[in-house]
């Protein structure tokens, strides 16, 4: 995770949706380490608020990572109304 393919995202969409009515008090998603996994999980996490409106709180893993990427990474988050995050080492 996240999906690599366009028919595992479509599946997590359907996952999402049919979850959502049971309405979750928040939904994590890990975090892929690399830049490209990177910014598809804030994509899920976005899409994710905006679609369903539920809490997001995506992983982010600190290792491999400065402290201004995880600055620059927890900011956008902010930005993008994302208040809960899982932070691991």
């Amino acid at each position: 995770f996240p999906p690599r393919t366009s028919e595992m995202e479509q599946t997590l969409w359907n996952s999402i949706d049919r979850l959502s009515n049971l309405k979750p008090k928040f939904v994590s998603v890990t975090y892929g380490a690399n830049s490209g996994e990177r910014d598809r999980t804030h994509s899920i996490i976005k899409g994710i608020k905006d679609r369903t409106g539920l809490e997001a709180a995506p992983h982010l893993t600190c290792i491999d990572a400065t402290p201004d990427e995880l600055r620059t990474i927890a900011r956008d988050y902010w930005n993008n109304g994302i208040r809960h995050i899982v932070a691991l080492r």
